[in-house]
């Protein structure tokens, strides 16, 4: 799995790129390292590119991975995410994580950069992730 994120103060947004077969222990390890970077900021929208990968990760630890992310509170505020898959398992994984969290109108997954850009109202999010 090949997972790196970036932190844009200027678009105030949070880009995270996952790439290959990834497990729910892998998401909680960088997901936790993300988190802890001094420049991480709960009221940046964020944009998750997960067109190259597939998930290894079942259901139960997925909802398991959201509840652990809601104990941290780092996404109480209501900032917007958008998740870019055209994997079916992904799509129906990151629906399952958004309800979770109770994020609706917050999350959104999609198949497009382009559609995932005009969710978050900013262009410029194609020029990190294309």
């Amino acid at each position: 799995m090949h997972y790196s994120y970036q932190i844009s103060a200027d678009q105030l947004l949070i880009i995270v790129t996952i790439r290959g077969e990834f497990t729910v222990e892998e998401l909680i390890s960088h997901s936790k390292r993300m988190l802890a970077d001094p420049s991480f900021d709960t009221r940046y929208d964020g944009i998750v590119d997960m067109r190259k990968a597939t998930a290894n990760i079942s259901k139960v630890e997925l909802l398991g991975f959201a509840d652990l992310l809601e104990q941290t509170g780092a996404f109480a505020i209501k900032t917007k995410w958008a998740f870019i898959t055209t994997d079916p398992i992904v799509l129906t994984l990151t629906e399952t994580y958004k309800n979770r969290l109770n994020q609706g109108e917050y999350a959104q997954a999609f198949s497009t950069a382009q559609a995932a850009a005009d969710f978050l109202n900013n262009p410029e999010v194609l020029n990190y992730i294309g």
